[in-house]
């Protein structure tokens, strides 16, 4: 895995690039683009009643 830090302050995002089988967890809406060939999936983390507390006290996502 290889991380590249672009831009400055509250607008710096990251560039990562991943080898064969490797994985990037990001919480939902965070990330702003990828290449073709990525595959993405959405779940749960903790089940269902950890995501709508963390949702309903925490302003998170439930899903990540």
């Amino acid at each position: 895995m290889e991380i590249t830090e672009k831009g400055k302050s509250s607008f710096t995002h990251l560039i990562v690039t991943l080898s064969p089988n490797e994985e990037v967890v990001t919480e939902s809406g965070a990330m702003a683009s990828m290449d073709k060939g990525i595959d993405v999936r959405s779940e749960l983390k903790g089940g269902i009643i950890k995501s709508i507390i963390r949702k309903i006290f925490g302003g998170e996502s439930a899903f990540i």
